[in-house]
């Protein structure tokens, strides 16, 4: 992988993450524990 394109993918995951992490700190302490215990899909299987 050219080192651009390293640096075009790091850009696009770190902008995900920090994406996720706006949401998921917006949750109440309820909607993390379902999310976590897997009654939405995004939980363990």
């Amino acid at each position: 992988m050219v080192d651009n394109e390293k640096a075009a993918l790091r850009w696009f995951l770190r902008a995900q993450r920090d994406s996720v992490l706006a949401i998921v700190e917006g949750l109440d302490e309820d909607a993390v524990r379902e999310l976590i215990d897997g009654k939405t899909g995004l939980g363990p299987r």
